[in-house]
């Protein structure tokens, strides 16, 4: 399923250069540059592109072109809050506020969309 336009121009206009963000969303600089260029064509559900979102502060449904995300799987919802949590982790020792503002802001879009009651929830 081909990226939406949002997402393509989020990321390429981001202020932080692709590879940061590539980075951040814990893929390699070439993945991302294959999602965004559309040599890769992401499953609706690809958890890289989800990771991508978070980092650019995108919601999941607007990641792609034609249709909405499916309903998250509680395995999915989980990866999110572990990738996210470890992203935190890792800013906290790091000493860097900046990052951990940016984190905090993302742990908190993660548990909202993991938790959220109209998807289904992780009890």
């Amino acid at each position: 399923m081909a990226l939406s336009r949002r997402f393509i121009e989020a990321v390429k206009l981001s202020p932080l250069p692709a590879y940061t963000i590539a980075q951040l969303a814990r893929l390699h600089p070439a993945t991302l540059s294959k999602l965004v260029s559309g040599a890769e064509q992401p499953r609706p559900s690809d958890p890289r592109v989800l990771a991508v979102a978070l980092v650019i502060g995108l919601e999941p449904s607007e990641c792609f072109a034609e249709s909405p995300l499916p309903e998250l799987t509680d395995e999915m919802r989980i990866s999110m809050l572990t990738d996210a949590i470890d992203r935190m982790r890792d800013a906290l020792f790091s000493g860097d506020l900046a990052a951990v503002r940016a984190h905090r802001r993302d742990l908190t879009r993660v548990l909202a969309t993991a938790l959220d009651g109209d998807h289904g929830s992780i009890r």
